[in-house]
């Protein structure tokens, strides 16, 4: 068989990952239309501090690590 390097299964996943994502996008979005009492609206300060600094460090904090792990492999 051909060899297949890592750089070209990680680029061969990517369209299927977009795919999850817009799948589960649609689902959460049915799911809220249906069930509206189960997705309950932010009150005003959870919208005010929905992009705040704190939050933005959480997400960095979980995104990095897989991040740089894929860097690493490719190279």
């Amino acid at each position: 068989p051909t060899p297949v390097t890592i750089a070209d299964l990680f680029v061969a996943a990517i369209i299927p990952g977009f795919l999850l994502v817009i799948g589960y996008g649609i689902w959460l979005f049915l799911y809220a239309l249906t069930y509206p009492e189960k997705v309950p609206p932010l009150n005003a300060e959870q919208r005010h501090n929905i992009l705040g600094e704190k939050q933005l460090w959480q997400v960095a904090k979980v995104l990095i690590p897989p991040i740089l792990l894929i860097l690493l492999v490719l190279g």
